[in-house]
């Protein structure tokens, strides 16, 4: 873990939760977001 903390408020994920199959997740690409990163393509 860096040095550096990010903050990540519940009103910036909240939105980015859906419900697949019953579950409730965050898509890979919402999360690189977030964190600003990037998702490998395939």
């Amino acid at each position: 873990m860096t040095d550096e903390t990010k903050l990540i408020l519940v009103d910036q994920i909240e939105p980015l939760i859906v419900e697949l199959r019953g579950q409730k997740v965050v898509l890979a690409s919402d999360l690189a977001a977030l964190y600003g990163g990037s998702v490998p393509r395939r």
